[in-house]
């Protein structure tokens, strides 16, 4: 989702909306003169929710007001892919270069600071899932990870690796396996007879969804990239791709139909 497409004063209300539908709600801030832009696209890879953000020159502030809405839980950890970012985060501020990460939670407030254009790709976990405690949490936040040396500049590579190749590994076998208690190996013998692969089936029943909220009059109001969404494709185009070429007509004809 961009805001390429929009008239000048309707961007603002618009990225604080995409921005509050992936992570959470923030408050965006630019200089009087400035004409706020940016995009994301992101997908699921399981539990991990893998974005790419980009922007002109804004900051964002997760207050303590909009922590107490009931929204998403995040831990998070970005990574500048282009220019310099600045966060903030329990007491501390990390300067950010190209390649460098740096972990934080929307949980607690925090605050964005980008002077320029940028590009960062954020790694979301449910916070719930990372089992470290509070103290330990506080004790990680802000701090800069140097992307251009040592082990942390290994990890770097390898997570801007995997986040611009993610969209292409398989879905979660082995956690569909876990959830009725068999082997992976197991799970995908029992595919064997039928000619596909695990992640294929269930990127057929995603798209099966996704067709039929697409039919549903019901739904007439909710917009095609957030039924995308909740049938598990976080990328728009990569939705629309696979449902042409499943069904021979684009998500928008379907339901023009």
């Amino acid at each position: 989702m961009n805001t390429d497409d929009l008239q000048p004063n309707e961007r603002g209300a618009f990225w604080r909306h995409v921005l509050a539908d992936t992570f959470a709600p923030v408050v965006v801030r630019t200089r009087a003169d400035a004409d706020v832009a940016g995009s994301v696209r992101g997908h699921w890879a399981g539990r991990l929710l893998v974005t790419d953000v980009r922007g002109t020159e804004q900051e964002h502030h997760r207050t303590p007001r909009l922590i107490r809405t009931a929204d998403n839980a995040f831990f998070q950890v970005a990574i500048v892919a282009e220019g310099i970012g600045r966060l903030e985060q329990d007491g501390r501020q990390a300067v950010l270069r190209p390649g460098d990460c740096v972990l934080y939670e929307n949980t607690r407030p925090f605050q964005w600071k980008f002077d320029s254009d940028w590009d960062v790709w954020v790694f979301s976990l449910p916070s719930d899932t990372v089992r470290l405690s509070e103290s330990e949490r506080r004790h990680i936040s802000a701090r800069r990870l140097d992307g251009s040396t040592g082990l942390t500049g290994v990890v770097s590579r390898f997570l801007l690796d995997l986040a611009r190749h993610s969209e292409d590994l398989t879905a979660g076998p082995a956690e569909i396996a876990a959830a009725v208690n068999i082997s992976p190996r197991y799970l995908h013998k029992l595919f064997e007879a039928e000619h596909r692969t695990v992640s294929l089936y269930i990127k057929e029943l995603r798209l099966d969804r996704a067709r039929r909220d697409l039919l549903d009059p019901r739904l007439t109001g909710q917009p095609i990239a957030a039924i995308a969404r909740a049938c598990g494709f976080g990328d728009l185009s990569g939705f629309n791709r696979a449902f042409k070429q499943a069904y021979a007509i684009t998500p928008r004809e379907l339901r023009n139909a």
